[in-house]
């Protein structure tokens, strides 16, 4: 484009020229004898082999401008292959960090955050829960703590209780003697979270805090059923709990109860654990 345009600013100039050269032999016969005085050192002639050069030299400039556009033309095309490549190769770059972000968006360690209805801001919520066991006085049926999910869907259900089942039961609070003891006899939710960008959830006993390199994804307190009841799992309570319901009273449910470390005659845990100190936990990621 910047061809065209010096080309044409040339082609004025020459027209310009031509208009001079046309100007001077027509004043010749205008000029008074008094002004020959004035004029300059360089004669007529001179003045007009420099014009004539100046000419000349533009039209080789001229015909210079033209190979150049001549170039450019055929930069254009080659500048248009090369773009083409280069689309072609960003499309190809893109398609491969879409497969890459689709492949690596759907990683990530699963985990349970009992004690609350929401994940970290460091992981994604998969579903918002219900705490769920087995009645501390039943010997049957499972032992550990689910997350059941607060949609349920069934397919072909008898209505009514069937004798020949197991069953499972809300999960509630009993954390008298705590900073929490508000939550008692309360029902306990839970959230299923996926950690981003990090395929390894491990829960810690006995820490709140995570080894270097890894995340907490939160800390608090283990929890179990009492050491005089049916057994469950250990589990990690998040360390600021909420609650599904207000306080209902001992409904003989599944329970939870805050764990402390124990001495034993043989000495056990203690030390380096402290004797009757609840054990904290920390759930991590990397």
């Amino acid at each position: 484009m910047k061809g065209w345009q010096s080309l044409l600013c040339l082609s004025f100039m020459l027209m310009n020229v031509h208009t001079v050269l046309s100007d001077r032999e027509g004043s010749k016969a205008d000029t008074a004898p008094e002004e020959d005085t004035e004029r300059k050192e360089k004669t007529d002639a001179e003045q007009r082999d420099e014009l004539l050069l100046v000419i000349k030299n533009l039209q080789e400039e001229v015909k210079l401008l033209h190979e150049n556009v001549d170039l450019l033309r055929m930069s254009d095309k080659d500048l248009e292959a090369d773009l083409n490549i280069t689309d072609q190769h960003t499309s190809g770059e893109r398609r491969m960090n879409s497969r890459r972000k689709r492949t690596t968006s759907g990683s990530g360690g699963v985990y349970v955050r009992w004690g609350r209805a929401l994940c970290p801001p460091s992981s994604d919520l998969v579903y918002i829960g219900i705490a769920a066991g087995p009645r501390h006085d039943e010997r049957g049926g499972g032992s550990n703590y689910i997350c059941l999910s607060s949609s349920p869907e069934y397919i072909d259900p008898f209505a009514g209780q069937q004798g020949d089942r197991s069953r499972i039961y809300s999960v509630e609070y009993q954390l008298a003697d705590s900073h929490n003891d508000y939550l008692d006899n309360s029902d306990v939710p839970c959230a299923v979270c996926r950690a981003r960008e990090r395929t390894t959830v491990l829960m810690i006993p006995g820490r709140y805090s995570c080894p270097n390199g890894w995340q907490v994804e939160y800390n608090g307190f283990i929890v179990a059923d009492k050491y005089t009841y049916y057994r469950t799992e250990f589990v990690c309570l998040d360390r600021y709990p909420t609650s599904r319901s207000t306080p209902q009273g001992d409904s003989l449910n599944s329970e939870m109860f805050l764990v402390e470390a124990m001495k034993s005659p043989n000495g056990g845990i203690c030390p380096p654990y402290t004797d009757g100190y609840e054990v904290t936990c920390a759930v991590c990621s990397i």
